[in-house]
């Protein structure tokens, strides 16, 4: 390695500089004597009594030998996928148990004042007293929770070739009937999504018993058509060299099916709130009051 120092020569303020080359040698002899055997100085620890670097070495290599053995009795690396499935809790996590709507909906108090009441009623009775560790509550429940607390059926299609334009007026006389009376509609009904509708809703007496409803005794609380998207394009050839482009549409159907009971309840409901409505009058017989301090009467 070479070092060097400027030197002024020539004439005063001359522009160049005369430089003499210094020679320097740093070998790792003078460097290991400087720093008492070590190369790197303090940094690394040396042993002044070893006489030759194998006696420097062996002590190093027998440090590095135990840390090898302790690294090897910790595991190391990500458990396999085979541990990981017979995990109890990691099963848990991917296949978790199924709830009921009341466990999902209510809270821990509302759901045991549910579970009361349907001991002592049979049923749910809006604005009832119910006993529970010495007091007494009063449960209530919204329409939101009153509906998806009864018992129910959802069906789902498969993907149909139609258009929501040509299913709509169908699924609209369905709405209402009964399911058995539904399928005998479709069986007999010249519409090309008729057949398709018969097969979901026979598979949805199958599913009603085994929820254990009675199918005699279930209704179509609701159904609707939906796009399923996907739809495909071509060429409509028209005359004089002209074109447009076609589009072939396909849809779903669904529906949810209900026990008669809770069809009846709704209408009993409807019936007591038009009966409790106060009748309306053109003008009610009023009593005049004294003249009053403004331009105007009041009735």
């Amino acid at each position: 390695m070479y070092l060097t120092r400027p030197r002024i020569g020539g004439r005063l303020g001359g522009r160049f500089a005369q430089v003499t080359p210094l020679m320097k040698s740093f070998s790792a002899l003078s460097i290991r004597r400087a720093n008492t055997g070590s190369i790197f100085g303090q940094v690394t620890e040396t042993d002044p009594k070893a006489s030759s670097m194998l006696d420097q070495m062996t002590p190093s290599a027998e440090s590095q030998k135990k840390e090898d053995e302790n690294s090897s009795a910790v595991p190391s690396g990500p458990k396999s996928d085979r541990v990981l499935r017979n995990d109890p809790d990691v099963r848990n996590l991917m296949h978790p148990q199924p709830k009921t709507a009341p466990e999902l909906l209510l809270s821990p108090l509302k759901l045991r004042l549910y579970q009361l009441a349907l001991e002592k009623y049979g049923k749910y009775v809006p604005d009832a007293t119910v006993k529970l560790d010495g007091k007494e509550y009063q449960l209530s429940l919204s329409k939101q929770e009153q509906q998806a607390l009864e018992p129910n059926v959802y069906l789902r299609s498969y993907r149909i070739k139609s258009s929501p334009k040509k299913a709509t007026p169908f699924l609209r006389m369905l709405r209402g009937m009964k399911l058995k009376e539904a399928i005998t509609q479709c069986h007999f009904s010249a519409k090309h999504i008729s057949r398709d509708v018969g097969d979901m809703l026979t598979r949805g007496i199958k599913e009603a018993q085994a929820l254990g409803l009675d199918p005699d005794n279930v209704y179509l609380a609701q159904i609707w058509v939906g796009k399923d998207g996907g739809n495909i394009k071509r060429i409509d050839f028209k005359g004089r060299g002209k074109m447009g482009i076609i589009e072939h549409k396909w849809v779903h159907v669904r529906a949810i099916l209900k026990p008669l009971e809770a069809k009846d309840q709704f209408e009993n409901k409807q019936k007591k709130q038009k009966q409790s409505r106060k009748v309306w009058t053109q003008l009610e017989s009023r009593p005049i009051h004294d003249f009053p301090r403004g331009s105007e009467y009041k009735w």
